[in-house]
């Protein structure tokens, strides 16, 4: 624009000249118009070339981030590109408005924001598959081996292959739960069965029951009948003084041992109060 400003000037004062009838003068200044024009249009058919150099490098950088958008949607099915997809759009409006620079900046700036929401989700993806295989582990050592964990453990697996990171996660913590759930069960079922097996160790040793001083025979707890709401039996003795060899009763229940007639009786009144009446 200078340049032209220039010739445009040098144009004038020669028209100016030769009214005058200054004609050496006026040649003066149109001496070298030529070259200068010259260079004005060398000068724009440059920028012309370096404009359209630009844009067809915004053109090939939109396609791409394009092109990884849609494979970033089909991969990673949960991540949000709507930040990026904005940028997109002002970039859009900054090219057609010849601000070529600041549409690749924008196109740049769309670009890393692809890059950094793809981390961030294989560092999710990375978490999420690290406790799928720790609680995997810990599912198969010896008394776990829970088909139920297992299952939802490989639905979880294949969420996450899928790029469904949030489905993926809610199997994990159903597996967690229930692998929680039943360990807890396990151990408590397997202290039972230990502190159970310890009082038997004891009441054979000594041969006493846990209700009673007196051997194997009930002494006024409540009783659990779960074969009838009418008939109990009532336990009038334990044991025998017999010592046949194909009985093994003397050896655990002891001799023969028979109740209090008031225990019986007292067992009797309170059965019939629950509603029992056959004894």
């Amino acid at each position: 624009e200078n340049k032209l400003s220039e010739i445009d000037n040098s144009i004038n004062r020669a028209k100016s000249k030769m009214n005058n009838g200054e004609y050496d003068e006026a040649l003066s200044y149109l001496e070298g118009l030529e070259s200068k024009i010259d260079e004005v249009i060398k000068s724009v058919e440059q920028k012309k070339q370096e404009w359209e150099s630009k844009y067809n490098l915004y053109n090939n950088k939109k396609q791409n981030i394009l092109n990884r958008i849609n494979e970033v949607k089909n991969k990673y099915k949960e991540i949000d590109l709507t930040d990026v997809e904005n940028l997109i759009n002002t970039a859009e409006n900054r090219a057609n408005s010849g601000d070529i620079d600041g549409a690749l900046s924008y196109l740049d700036e769309a670009n890393s924001k692809i890059d950094e929401a793809i981390n961030r989700f294989e560092e999710r993806k990375k978490e999420i598959m690290e406790k799928i295989n720790s609680l995997r582990e810990e599912n198969n050592k010896e008394g776990y081996n829970y088909e139920s964990v297992s299952n939802l453990l490989d639905e979880a697996e294949k969420y996450l292959n899928n790029g469904e990171l949030s489905k993926a996660e809610k199997e994990y913590n159903k597996a967690y739960n229930k692998f929680l759930t039943l360990a807890d069960i396990s151990n408590i079922i397997q202290q039972s069965v230990n502190q159970l097996n310890d009082k038997i160790d004891k009441l054979i040793t000594q041969k006493k029951s846990m209700f009673s001083d007196k051997v194997y025979l009930i002494h006024n707890e409540d009783r659990v009948i779960t074969n009838s709401n009418y008939h109990a039996y009532i336990k009038l003795s334990e044991g025998c003084n017999q010592k046949c060899s194909f009985c093994a009763i003397p050896s655990f229940k002891g001799r023969l041992y028979s109740r209090d007639i008031d225990e019986v009786i007292s067992e009797i009144k309170k059965l019939k109060k629950r509603g029992f009446k056959d004894f």
